[in-house]
């Protein structure tokens, strides 16, 4: 996400940033979070701001990352980044899809009672952060007002392929921005951070990659501790360990979404029974089919 700031709303505060502060949850793992608040004068304002929760395995003080919390809290609000369970900064073991609806429940309570919280908690953020906040928001946290989960399906079969992965998209972001983290947690060697994975997968890595077959061998460097579910995956095609519609269906708040393709968007609306805004991205004079997507106007 990135925020052109010559043409959104002015700031109108400091900002004043409270790093890695460790939150519990309810079975005692601490995750990292930072904390951005509206100030002036160099000091937090001491009045009620609604808050904004990201929660995220992608890097919380990554600058994108801050670069969000800092453009809403110079807005008014109260901004809440965490690293997931078992991600960089927070404690425990990283496993896909378990303990993300307890932690996030946990986490937008405690974040309704920080200092200079007006109570109300709403959820941002795409892709996997999409993901947690349809994971935590089927549990109803009575504090959780709104979210903005988008660019997510809401099956995992309706992203990939049944029993594939798109080499060029799904093997690079395993390897860029999943596999290094978990590797620097194991103390294994190889890259340890997004930036070196990058670089290498431009120099020699890629094509090596892009071209390895068959997919249901590719050794645990790509994948390190989640290799099992991975080559579940590629086992049992038809199997969809998200089941994101189910969570849908329990969410009794609103949710601001943003999509492209009119038949994710049928799938999401047929899902929950709440009301949201989809636009697409093309304008008058794009057309509004590219081979077998349809970018209908009628999901604007």
């Amino acid at each position: 996400m990135t925020y052109n700031r010559s043409v959104r709303s002015e700031a109108m505060y400091e900002v004043q940033v409270e790093k890695n502060v460790m939150v519990e949850m309810r079975d005692g793992t601490r995750m990292a979070t930072d904390i951005y608040l509206p100030a002036q004068d160099g000091r937090a304002l001491d009045r009620p701001f609604p808050v904004l929760l990201q929660r995220t395995p992608y890097d919380k003080g990554a600058g994108r990352m801050e670069d969000a919390a800092r453009y809403f809290a110079e807005r008014g609000y109260a901004v809440v980044m965490q690293d997931n369970r078992g991600r960089y900064n927070s404690e425990g073991k990283f496993h896909k899809y378990v303990s993300d609806a307890e932690d996030g429940y946990d986490t937008v309570q405690w974040a309704a009672n920080l200092r200079g919280s007006s109570g109300k908690v709403g959820t941002f953020g795409s892709s996997y952060n999409a993901f947690l906040q349809w994971r935590l928001a089927a549990l109803r946290p009575p504090a959780l007002v709104a979210m903005a989960a988008y660019s997510i399906t809401a099956r995992l079969t309706d992203l990939e392929g049944p029993g594939t992965i798109r080499p060029g998209r799904r093997l690079k972001w395993w390897l860029s921005s999943m596999t290094p983290d978990l590797r620097k947690r194991a103390n294994r060697p190889g890259n340890h951070t997004k930036a070196a994975a990058l670089r290498q997968w431009d120099t020699d890595d890629g094509r090596y990659w892009l071209n390895f077959l068959p997919w249901r061998e590719l050794p645990a460097e790509v994948f390190e501790d989640e290799t099992t579910p991975v080559q579940h995956w590629l086992k049992h095609p038809n199997r969809d360990p998200w089941k994101l519609h189910l969570d849908a269906a329990q969410t009794a708040v609103p949710n601001f979404d943003v999509i492209g393709i009119a038949k994710q968007h049928r799938k999401w609306r047929s899902a929950a029974h709440i009301d949201r805004l989809s636009a697409s991205p093309h304008t008058e004079k794009q057309p509004t089919a590219v081979g077998i997507s349809d970018f209908s106007p009628a999901i604007a």
